[in-house]
C-alpha cells in the first residue's frame, strides 16, 4: 500500500459519524470555524498518537481482553446515551458547556484517545488489512495516508460546521443539536446493549 490507498482506507474509518465527529460538529455549530478547525486537528493528532499505538500492537499480535471492551464499550454507550438526552432536552446547558471549552483541540485529543470506538476502528483495520498493509517503509506510507485522511476530513468538518453554524439562526442550530442528540443516543443503545 502506498499513501494514496492509505489516504482512501483512511477516510473509510474516519468518515462515517460517531460521537468524536458529533462533538466536533456542535463546537463548530456553536463555537465557529476557528475553534471547528481546532478540534479537528485535536481529533487528527488523536489519530496519528493511535495508528502509533495500533501498529506496534499489530506487530505483537496484542489486544484487548474481550471482557474489558464490553466493559468499555457499555460504559461508552451509557455515557453517549446521557450526553445525548441532554442534547435534546437542555438545549442551554450544552451550549454552555460547549462555550466553557477553552483549548477545543486539546479537549477533542484526549475525548478521542478516550474513545473505544477509535481504538476498535483502528483495530479493525488492522485486523482486516493485515499484511496488505506492509511492513517497514511500506506500512509507514500506509499509515501517513491514513493520518493525512483524518487531519482533511476533521478540519473540514470542523471549518464546514463552523461556517453553517455562523449562517443558521440560534432556533436553526436548535434542531440541529437535538438531531445530533438523539443520532448520540442510538449510537449509545447500539453500543450498551
Amino acid at each position: 500500500m502506498d499513501i494514496m490507498v492509505g489516504f482512501v482506507v483512511g477516510v473509510m474509518v474516519v468518515a462515517p459519524v460517531g460521537p468524536i465527529s458529533l462533538l466536533l460538529i456542535t463546537i463548530g455549530l456553536e463555537r465557529g470555524a476557528g475553534a471547528g478547525v481546532r478540534a479537528g486537528l485535536g481529533v487528527a493528532a488523536a489519530d496519528a498518537a493511535l495508528l502509533l499505538v495500533v501498529f506496534a500492537a499489530a506487530e505483537r499480535q496484542t489486544a484487548l481482553d474481550p471482557t474489558w471492551q464490553r466493559g468499555i464499550e457499555v460504559a461508552l454507550g451509557a455515557g453517549l446515551v446521557l450526553i445525548g438526552v441532554r442534547a435534546v432536552v437542555a438545549r442551554a446547558g450544552i451550549t454552555k458547556a460547549v462555550e466553557r471549552i477553552q483549548r477545543p483541540g486539546r479537549v477533542l485529543m484526549v475525548a478521542t484517545l478516550a474513545n473505544p470506538m477509535t481504538v476498535l476502528a483502528w483495530l479493525g483495520l488492522m485486523v482486516a488489512l493485515g499484511s496488505e498493509l506492509g511492513q517497514g517503509w511500506a506500512l509507514a506510507r500506509t499509515g501517513l495516508g491514513i493520518v493525512l485522511a483524518s487531519l482533511a476530513w476533521h478540519t473540514a468538518l470542523g471549518a464546514a460546521s463552523g461556517s453553517v453554524g455562523e449562517r443558521l439562526s440560534p432556533a436553526r442550530r436548535i434542531l440541529v443539536q437535538r438531531a445530533s442528540g438523539v443520532a448520540m443516543v442510538g449510537l449509545g443503545v447500539l453500543l450498551a446493549v
